[in-house]
């Protein structure tokens, strides 16, 4: 097993040592602040590209086809320790040393769980539990009221005897967090706290739009979504609307309302990228 193993990753790592980027270009069009991308996908030469451009840069958008998808979106897993260090060093740039290091203070404070976990699930016997948690998240008081009104639900994306051995995901031991946690503390409780949380909200409910259009017979396409009823989003409110706007990939992308047949202006752009080598 290791001399094959060892070839591919010596074979992966000459390929990205070797490689040599090729440029690119990719037409897009911004209309009414949703980005398409053109269907023929990206130009090898830029005098191709330019042609395209040239020949869209005057003209109307018209919307050809709109396709509509609905759908749920679950809540996030719950934290094992590589998803939390990868979530604090994205929001907060934190390495997963210092990470570690925090989220082994506030269990040492008995604020959460046991850290050194590889799993994102929780055992059945925590379920009747849950409750009394959450009660004592004293500071998501008005997060945590609704779900005190009815049954918690219990899934099976949290919890799973099969998917956990001696320790259980990340979670809030239910001990109201002290003010004298230091700011570094209070942010990467904060994110245990929420995730724990959204997980007993309803999922989300979402559809997924593809749109189709044409500019003087050059045809794109994009693809977002839009947030029918919010659910477990709630409990992350404004800050995660504002991610999902901010989110660069096209296929995040928050959709307005459009029709088929309807037309308007549209800002078209060529962008010139270079080709990635393969990840290691």
């Amino acid at each position: 097993v290791q001399t094959p193993t060892l070839a591919l990753i010596v074979q992966r790592f000459n390929e990205i040592k070797n490689f040599v980027p090729e440029p690119y270009w990719e037409l897009k069009t911004l209309y009414r602040g949703v980005v398409f991308s053109v269907t023929k996908g990206k130009y090898s030469k830029k005098e191709e590209a330019e042609v395209a451009l040239s020949k869209i840069v005057d003209s109307e958008f018209e919307v050809t086809d709109v396709q509509i998808k609905e759908g749920t979106e679950a809540p996030p897993r719950l934290f094992d320790l590589t998803s939390l260090q990868v979530e604090c060093n994205k929001k907060y740039a934190f390495s997963a040393d210092e990470t570690l290091k925090i989220i082994q203070l506030l269990y040492e404070k008995k604020l959460t769980t046991y850290p050194r976990v590889d799993t994102t699930y929780l055992s059945d016997d925590i379920y009747p539990k849950v409750p009394n948690i959450l009660k004592g998240l004293q500071p998501y008081a008005a997060l945590v009221a609704p779900l005190l009104q009815s049954k918690l639900k219990k899934s099976k994306k949290v919890f799973d005897n099969s998917k956990v051995t001696d320790h259980h995901a990340i979670i809030p031991t239910g001990v109201n967090p002290p003010s004298s946690l230091s700011r570094n503390e209070k942010l990467v409780y904060n994110l245990v706290a929420l995730r724990f949380i959204a997980n007993f909200y309803p999922d989300a409910k979402i559809s997924t739009t593809t749109v189709l259009g044409t500019a003087n017979e050059v045809d794109f396409k994009c693809s977002g979504k839009q947030i029918l009823s919010p659910g477990w989003r709630n409990v992350y409110g404004q800050r995660k609307q504002a991610e999902d706007e901010n989110n660069d990939s096209e296929e995040e992308q928050v959709m307005p309302s459009v029709v088929k047949g309807e037309k308007g202006p549209h800002e078209p752009s060529l962008q010139e990228k270079q080709t990635q080598p393969p990840k290691p």
